[in-house]
């Protein structure tokens, strides 16, 4: 879910055609902010929308990392429970 599908339209576009083809579609790996760009995709992950489109078209999704980083990675954690 990052690089092409890192805007919001284009995952609305590309997710809902998937729908309309009836073909199955696995979302996985993208996680919150991707270290604000600074990564080897130059390029955050828009959350929000995935989660968002994914529960209006009925497709499941798993994030990453949802949480349990370590401190240095804790940046990608999803979720604060500890």
């Amino acid at each position: 879910m990052y690089g092409s599908w890192n805007n919001a339209q284009d995952i609305i576009d590309k997710m809902t055609a998937a729908k309309e083809k009836q073909l199955p579609l696995i979302v996985g790996e993208f996680g919150y902010n991707y270290n604000n760009g600074q990564n080897n995709l130059t390029c955050t992950s828009d959350h929000r929308t995935i989660m968002k489109t994914c529960q209006g078209l009925g497709y499941g999704f798993m994030p990453w990392s949802w949480t349990g980083n370590n401190r240095d990675n804790a940046w990608l954690d999803m979720s604060f429970c500890r």
